[in-house]
């Protein structure tokens, strides 16, 4: 950690100082309480509190910053992930409307897998994201439920046989189909 005097510092003062000096003087320096007072009143953007709960000790208080603001969704998703704010982040991410994505790695990645689930269930899901569910999570009859609706292809149906326990009921759909050509040249 870097030592400024309080000279410099009164220098840097007068001379003024961007954001981008002051999250230097935060991450580098023994002034970062006062940088960081004074970034407050500069309206930093969502990178730059973003920048800062990463690589600083001012997480929690960037985080509390960025939740004032207007945060991204991929801002949110990394407040869940990666803070104390996860409850906020998450009310707020709710209302702003996540896309599929986010909730995928939500599920993925996050302690919010049952409530992106519960919203992600009531709309499209791509099959590839089914396959997901009924492979690696706690959710596989529901998503297996809902693939069966969607009318899965051949190709998910073989993936299914051969890398879930949903296989016999895989396999009877896939018997119970018109054997084409293609299907043929696919399985060589």
């Amino acid at each position: 950690m870097k030592k400024i005097s309080d000279g410099e510092w009164e220098q840097m003062l007068k001379e003024g100082l961007s954001n981008e000096d002051l999250i230097y003087l935060i991450r580098y320096t023994d002034k970062k309480d006062e940088a960081w007072e004074i970034l407050k009143k500069q309206n930093p953007s969502n990178e730059d509190l973003m920048y800062l709960i990463r690589y600083t000790d001012k997480k929690e208080e960037a985080a509390e910053q960025l939740l004032k603001q207007k945060p991204s969704n991929k801002d949110l998703i990394y407040l869940i992930e990666y803070t104390d704010k996860k409850e906020e982040a998450w009310e707020i991410l709710k209302k702003q409307k996540p896309s599929n994505e986010d909730l995928m790695y939500l599920i993925r990645w996050t302690d919010k897998k049952d409530e992106a689930w519960e919203i992600l269930k009531k709309r499209d899901i791509s099959n590839e994201d089914l396959m997901y569910f009924i492979e690696f999570t706690d959710k596989k009859d529901e998503a297996w439920e809902i693939l069966k609706k969607q009318n899965p292809s051949n190709e998910d149906l073989r993936y299914l046989i051969e890398w879930t326990d949903k296989k016999e009921e895989a396999q009877q759909i896939l018997n119970n189909r018109p054997i084409r050509i293609i299907d043929i040249i696919k399985e060589r």
